[in-house]
């Protein structure tokens, strides 16, 4: 029996619908536990952000400064492993760039998205770079 607890996420995109959709599949494919959901990146504070273990955050909420928005989540809490999400897939260079450990597109099918999301897990803090 394996006692170690899921992993904590927070979902942060401007879409409820999306956040709905996420949350479903993470929690019942996955079975992550959502600690806390926002429509954007200021609606984070206080949602269990210290205790999350992944972040998915739409692009679109930290587009003109990404790289300083996830430097700044990763000063809040180290171990933090942010996964960006976006309907434009030419942005994945721009955010794997910026620090995002992993990147996918809103229109990759839900057998992609369980595994890069698997891989992020099982990789710890391991960037993706492929």
């Amino acid at each position: 029996m394996n006692d170690t607890p899921p992993p904590r996420v927070l979902l942060a995109d401007g879409d409820a619908d999306v956040r709905r959709a996420l949350a479903l599949l993470l929690q019942t494919v996955l079975g992550l536990q959502i600690v806390g959901e926002a429509a954007d990146l200021t609606g984070l504070s206080g949602s269990g952000q210290a205790q999350a273990d992944l972040l998915l955050i739409d692009w679109a909420s930290i587009a003109p400064r990404a790289a300083q928005s996830i430097a700044q989540l990763r000063s809040l809490n180290g171990a933090l492993r942010v996964i960006v999400l976006s309907t434009r897939p030419e942005v994945r260079a721009a955010a794997l760039a910026a620090g995002a450990d992993a990147f996918l597109s809103k229109v990759d099918s839900p057998e992609q998205v369980i595994a890069t999301l698997r891989r992020v897990i099982d990789s710890g803090a391991t960037r993706d770079r492929d």
